[in-house]
């Protein structure tokens, strides 16, 4: 039935006991507006209607709900209305639904209240959506087709912005608005989605969807309220075709994403997370987590963040991942095998007592560090792991006790096996052989990039780790011999350890020998006159101190003066010369530890 404007207006108030109007099969030819003074009812119900003109809802204050079935419009504005839940359960209140209708321009809802939500579902198809200054409970689009804009300015959504298995054709905005979730899930953007400022509380998920435009999100706030659920960025199963940008707030106050999950996700032009880099501030996130997989594609960068924890697991086969100027207080790989790209580029631990490098069970391939600090970090666990193929530039590498920070203390008296508890041999057993075995293929991975220096250091670190395993096993006495006298000189690195060990046998021997071959000592003396008489002989024998330095000395130009050597000289010079030779030895191989 076609009708004017005047003629629309007298069906307006044929209510239902429950207050409700019900409108079907109309073709409105007119504009119309409707407002508290020309509908006293509790709820509208159009169906089936069609809306050649302007259908305004303006100042109203007394309707509950509005739901449109089947309708077709050509522009829809809301304004300034106010609907209202009540406990009736006869009238679905506080809400405008919209079931398999078409509106040819534009939807516009400004300075709105709704106690419920704004549904759009079931093929719906709209040109432009303009919701704008607005509170609202929910605003939910299901099978929805949005021809040109989606725009959400300024509101407040109590609740959540759902965007399921819809279709929107150009750009999706999210500016200066409040709203506790937003979900976009199977749905596909043709265009871009602009999230700008505003606060999303708990969560921004992206699940299923298909985004052919660039995604930006800048200085979106969360809630900082211990009370409430994390806040969280999660891209699951979703393919971003052009750039994903997603910048933290700048404010000193606000609070940024405090969980970050990359699952199965295709960033075709890249995925770039750049934090708020401010000097005072804690930390950007809580925590991230990065599960690989084939489906997890592009690169991915994260840039100028402190993070609190992060996990990285799975197999990386196509992605790029990329931390440059980040921070973390922990930072774990756990199963996990890089065959793709994973670069460390400037990053360090937070300034917390508890930090933790982790690696467990993964394969980091050609993983790359540069301008990297790990000396900072409070503790590292790398066990049943591959690192031989690594690369790095000018990092700081952590040393042999931030392996060690909960192992047993001993004192210098003490072997390492007296320090360890017969009940942990086993572990601590296991714990050296696991950083032997991580020493060797550092030191494997930096022979292979030409860094002899670090290699030297590694090589160092990887001898004490298995003089640590001798010690605490069974056997091996040979074995454990020659590791020791190898500490001489650091196990090659050290000239001057075995340069003062020349020094300090030498001077013992030369007073063992000088007091067994002098004629002017006999036996100990413990008087005044005895020390003065050892102290001339040594004094007036100094000479062939400097003379045992050489090992080919002639013992009988230091023994002078005597009628004949006796066989104590004899077997000191012997075991002197047995000894020094060693230690000249381990200074020239120090010395020549940079030439092979």
């Amino acid at each position: 039935m076609t009708v004017t404007a005047v003629e629309f207006y007298r069906h307006l108030n044929k209510c239902d006991s429950d207050g409700t109007t019900r409108i079907s099969h109309l073709d409105i030819i007119e504009d119309v507006k409707i407002d508290d003074t020309n509908f006293k009812g509790n709820a509208l119900n159009f169906t089936n209607c069609r809306f050649y003109g302007k259908l305004e809802f303006d100042s109203s204050t007394n309707m509950l709900g509005v739901k449109f079935i089947a309708c077709t419009f050509t522009i829809l504005s809301f304004r300034n209305v106010t609907l209202k839940d009540i406990q009736d359960k006869s009238v679905d209140g506080g809400r405008i639904a919209f079931i398999e209708c078409s509106i040819r321009d534009i939807l516009e809802i400004k300075n709105c209240i709704l106690d419920k939500n704004l549904l759009i579902e079931r093929r719906s198809e709209i040109k432009d959506i303009i919701i704008a200054e607005s509170i609202l409970d929910t605003i939910h689009l299901n099978e929805t087709s949005i021809n040109h804009n989606l725009q959400v300015i300024k509101c407040r959504i109590t609740s959540d912005i759902k965007i399921e298995s819809s279709k929107i054709q150009s750009r999706t905005l999210l500016i200066q608005t409040i709203c506790k979730r937003v979900l976009f899930y199977e749905s596909t953007h043709v265009t871009s989605i602009e999230i700008a400022g505003g606060e999303i509380k708990e969560s921004l998920i992206f699940h299923r969807a298909n985004i052919e435009g660039n995604t930006q999100i800048v200085g979106v706030k969360t809630s900082n309220n211990p009370n409430q659920p994390i806040s969280s960025l999660l891209f699951i199963d979703s393919s971003l075709k052009k750039e994903c940008s997603i910048a933290y707030p700048k404010e000193k106050e606000a609070v940024g994403f405090q969980h970050i999950l990359l699952r199965a996700s295709s960033f075709e032009n890249g995925l770039n997370i750049k934090g708020s880099d401010l000097q005072d501030r804690l930390n950007d996130t809580d925590n991230l987590r990065i599960d690989c997989s084939r489906q997890l594609k592009g690169e991915i960068g994260f840039q100028d963040m402190k993070i609190t924890s992060t996990y990285i697991n799975g197999v990386n086969s196509d992605a790029s991942i990329i931390f440059n100027n980040t921070q973390f207080t922990k930072l774990a790989l756990h199963n996990f095998t890089n065959n793709y790209n994973l670069q460390f580029i400037n990053i360090s631990p937070l300034d917390s007592l508890d930090t933790k490098l982790v690696i467990e069970n993964s394969h980091l391939g050609k993983t790359q560090f540069a301008s990297t600090n790990l000396a900072n970090f409070g503790s590292i666990l790398i066990e049943n792991s591959n690192l031989t193929d690594i690369s790095a530039s000018t990092t700081k590498w952590f040393s042999l006790t931030q392996l060690r920070v909960n192992w047993p203390k001993k004192k210098w008296y003490k072997t390492f096996r007296m320090a360890v508890p017969v009940s942990m041999r086993a572990l601590y057993l296991h714990h050296c052989r696991q950083q032997r075995e991580l020493f060797r293929q550092l030191k494997f991975a930096m022979e292979k990039q030409g860094d002899r220096i670090q290699s030297l250091e590694f090589k160092q670190y990887e001898m004490i780790a298995y003089r640590n395993a001798l010690n605490l096993s069974k056997g091996k006495i040979g074995e454990r011999l020659i590791m020791w006298v190898n500490r001489s000189n650091s196990y090659g690195q050290n000239w001057w350890k075995p340069v003062l060990w020349a020094i300090g046998i030498t001077a013992l021997f030369y007073f063992l020998i000088t007091t067994a071959q002098s004629p002017d000592i006999n036996g100990v003396e413990f008087s005044r006159n005895g020390a003065n008489r050892l102290w001339s002989t040594l004094w007036k024998n100094l000479g062939v101190f400097f003379q045992m330095l050489n090992p080919v000395h002639l013992i009988d130009k230091m023994s002078e003066g005597a009628q004949e050597i006796n066989k104590m000289t004899y077997f000191l010079d012997y075991l002197y010369r047995i000894i020094i030779s060693y230690l000249i030895f381990q200074t020239i191989s120090a010395f020549r530890k940079y030439v092979k």
